[in-house]
């Protein structure tokens, strides 16, 4: 959720109506005034993708900071897209 231009809370939910209503009346009401939306398409990612989010831009709304869960690795993700990218590099020249 942003502020205008500034990024003011990250957060999962699997109910986005009922997510965004419920802020509109708790402690986050009227700290914000727009929101983006973000899909992932593994599941599993999505801890890992909050927490490095949180600990990144570490937003003013959130009172926790983003913290990996164990055993939790991005590294296999980003390796394979770099892969896919070096490969298309290649094909296009």
């Amino acid at each position: 959720m942003y502020k205008d231009s500034e990024l003011y809370y990250i957060g999962l939910t699997k109910t986005l109506a009922g997510r965004l209503e419920n802020h509109m009346k708790d402690h986050h009401a009227k700290k914000w005034n727009r929101f983006s939306v973000y899909v992932l398409r593994q599941r599993r990612y999505l801890k890992p993708v909050e927490s490095l989010m949180l600990t990144v831009a570490k937003p003013t709304g959130n009172e926790r900071t983003g913290r990996l869960p164990r055993g939790a690795s991005l590294k296999p993700l980003f390796k394979q897209e770099l892969s896919k990218l070096k490969r298309s590099i290649k094909e296009a020249v």
